[in-house]
């Protein structure tokens, strides 16, 4: 009879001296102990590869950590670096490439972002990865279109310092700024330095202890409630110089105009180009091109205060700003009257004048007061203002109007921070029965009106003034950005008629939701009808 094959015949022959049975018993036994030495081999070597791609993911992580807080505080240069060496450590991930393009764009550098990208490309093909590419390519593309000196002076005639930002940079306390702005968007440390964004200024303020000061909580959590910040930049430059220009410059001569001494520089280790200049108690540093023009909004930028000093002495609280033209936006001298809060004819408690450019500061103990704005050939104003103890509050501007003309009716808005740019329309029939619609698009109609000022950087005044008497119209507001923000922008429009001395106000309604156009009044047959309502208009405009 055949015997069964059982696979251990060879090994039982070398086994001379043991059964059949004791041999394939010790055959098994190897086996089973070769199969879990293979297998531990197999784990221990996924183990290491499972180890070094931890390492490989925390170490890619801890750069991009790093870099991330070096961007957020401005510090493109590093921000570089760091992505860099996350590109070495594994450039298999769409983050380093699309951040270190984001740093290269930050610093002007548009043709490393581009090379960046491209090289990103042939190894990732997402859609971010293609979204920047062609984003940079478009960045180039239209800087390709350079400007002559001609043509930045002229894009520059109408460029306006905003006082009121340098001054709350100045002055302001991290308190203050909680104060007026509320907890930080997002807050971002980088070693020893702690920077907090604000989103609706598009504003880093950066926190860090100086030689001979401690600016930082013990734990480093916060800043010192009274600490001033030691270095503020802000997303967007029109922030500090204002311009209407649908093409954005600032030409050296202008800012020399505005700022008065200003150096002009070249960083040996960048090769890039600023200008810096001190001016309202700030040192402002600004990336500029080799002429110290500005020739785009995002260009980098910083201010620091000159004065570390937090006012701690004063009693009472402070409120400054400028008296402004509405005409104009310029600031204006005028005298101040402070009572109390309501009273127009009551007991004088504060006698001030406003400088010549229209700069003011009130320092009283804490109350709510009402101040009187005169000036000869102007419409007297009131302002209500409030002051607490161990506040000091910038940015309190009152707007003044030329007295109006005969058949003359002068619209003035204002408004806070944000949204940034609030634009007015005036849109009707003239008395000779030709239609009109005045605003940012259309600023002049003859023998209609105008518009004064058009400001595209939060507060205004943004300002019309019509001249035709017997015209028929409808007045709104649109929020241009489409933020939807419009009913929390702390909007008030006033209108000043020809031999009146208070003017029609009308303030923005609360709760809206997501609006774009305030609807504020009629004017027909020289009066004023209330309209004080929110409608959303579709389609889309340039600036």
């Amino acid at each position: 009879m055949k015997k069964k094959n059982t696979g251990y015949e060879n090994y039982g022959e070398m086994g001379a001296g043991q059964d059949n049975g004791a041999q394939g018993s010790t055959y098994r036994a190897k086996f089973l102990i070769a199969a879990l030495v293979v297998l531990l081999a197999v784990i221990c070597v996924a183990g290491v590869f499972l180890i070094s791609g931890q390492r490989t993911t925390q170490k890619y992580n801890s750069c991009i950590s790093a870099d991330n807080q070096y961007y957020s505080a401005g510090d493109y240069t590093a921000a570089i670096a760091e992505y860099q060496k996350a590109l070495e450590v594994d450039n298999g991930k769409e983050s380093a490439y699309l951040n270190l393009s984001y740093s290269y764009v930050a610093l002007g550098d548009y043709d490393s972002a581009l090379s960046i990208m491209q090289e990103g490309c042939k190894l990732l093909d997402t859609s971010k990865m293609e979204d920047q590419l062609a984003a940079v390519q478009t960045l180039i593309n239209d800087s390709s279109v350079s400007l002559t000196e001609e043509e930045i002076l002229i894009l520059s005639e109408n460029v306006t310092v905003e006082n009121s930002i340098l001054d709350m940079v100045a002055q302001y306390s991290y308190t203050n700024y909680y104060h007026d702005f509320g907890a930080a968007s997002d807050t971002t440390s980088s070693g020893d330095k702690l920077t907090m964004y604000y989103a609706d200024l598009g504003m880093y303020v950066s926190y860090y202890d100086l030689d001979d000061e401690v600016v930082l909580a013990s734990d480093g959590s916060e800043p010192i409630a009274t600490a001033k910040a030691c270095t503020v930049r802000f997303e967007k430059i029109s922030t500090i110089f204002g311009n209407t220009e649908e093409t954005y410059a600032v030409s050296y001569e202008k800012l020399q105009e505005l700022l008065g001494d200003v150096t002009l520089y070249q960083d040996e280790d960048s090769g890039y180009w600023y200008i810096s200049a001190e001016y309202k108690n700030c040192k402002l540093t600004v990336q500029t091109d080799e002429n110290g023009n500005i020739t785009s909004e995002s260009v980098w930028n910083q201010l620091e205060p000159l004065s570390r000093s937090t006012e701690e002495e004063i009693e009472g609280g402070k409120v400054s700003g400028y008296i402004l033209d509405a005409t104009t936006g310029d600031g204006q001298a005028a005298s101040l009257f402070v009572r109390e809060r309501g009273s127009r004819t009551g007991t004088i408690l504060e006698q001030l004048s406003a400088a010549s450019d229209g700069s003011y500061t009130i320092e009283m103990e804490e109350g709510q007061y009402t101040v009187e704005v005169s000036q000869e050939g102007y419409v007297t104003e009131y302002a209500d203002i409030e002051i607490e103890d161990g506040q000091v509050v910038t940015g309190e501007n009152i707007v003044i109007s030329p007295e109006v003309g005969v058949d003359e009716i002068r619209i003035v808005l204002t408004w806070g921070s944000y949204p940034a740019d609030l634009d007015s329309y005036a849109i009707g029939t003239s008395s000779e029965g030709k239609s009109f619609n005045i605003n940012f698009q259309n600023r002049e109609v003859s023998g209609v009106g105008q518009l004064d000022v058009d400001d595209t950087n939060g507060y205004g005044p943004e300002t019309i003034t019509i001249t035709d008497g017997g015209a028929e119209f409808d007045f709104s507001v649109c929020d241009f950005y489409r933020t939807g923000l419009l009913s929390s922008s702390g909007a008030e429009v006033k209108v000043y008629l020809s031999g009146e001395t208070t003017p029609y106000t009308f303030t923005v309604p609360s709760g809206a939701g997501d609006c774009e156009v305030w609807e504020v009044f009629s004017y027909k047959d020289g009066e004023i009808t209330g309209i004080n309502s929110f409608t959303y208009a579709g389609g889309s405009a340039s600036k």
